[in-house]
């Protein structure tokens, strides 16, 4: 049986304490622009944090509006050349609880719909594949779109109480943004 370093174990622990959800900047940050949802933040290290605090909610969601901010978000990132990209939620009761599900009212018409996921699915392929290693720091709820922005990154850290899933299989809806292929 594979021996746990301790070293890294507590190294990975310091990772996922509320503390850090704000990193600590260093004193050049790069123009980041300014986002509703999104904070980026690049510490002495040359790591860039990207923190989701969705506006005026107390649970993350991918939004449209989310996701056209991590669009962008992904845009500077890349110009800023940081030697990691570390994706966390300012939140406290979790990551990324889903899909913003009040928005699919309005999802009727199928190329809309196909248009819309396409779309979602660009921007986590995006992610996918960025230049520097890209790390999900997981806590609390991280369900359907949410756990596929996890494995969207190249490496997932979970606190003990992190609760994972794809939980839309069971209102008849596949995981549209490749979480499927990604989990496997």
């Amino acid at each position: 049986m594979r021996q746990i370093n301790q070293k890294r174990l507590d190294a990975l622990k310091q990772l996922t304490i509320s503390s850090l959800t704000m990193p600590v900047a260093a004193g050049n940050q790069p123009d980041t622009g300014t986002f509703e949802h999104w904070k980026l933040v690049l510490d002495e290290h040359r790591v860039l944090w990207a923190i989701l605090d969705k506006k005026d909610h107390s649970t993350n969601t991918l939004s449209e509006s989310v996701l056209l901010e991590m669009d962008q978000m992904l845009d500077i990132a890349h110009a800023v050349h940081p030697v990691a990209l570390v994706l966390r939620s300012a939140k406290t009761n979790g990551f990324v609880a889903g899909a913003e599900i009040s928005e699919f009212v309005e999802m009727k018409d199928p190329i809309k719909v196909r248009h819309k996921i396409e779309g979602g699915l660009a921007i986590f392929d995006k992610l996918a594949d960025f230049h520097a290693p890209t790390i999900a720091l997981i806590h609390g709820f991280c369900l359907g779109g949410g756990l596929e922005l996890a494995l969207a990154c190249d490496y997932r850290i979970a606190t003990p109480d992190s609760k994972l899933g794809f939980p839309e299989v069971l209102l008849g809806l596949h995981p549209g943004l490749a979480g499927t292929w990604r989990s496997l």
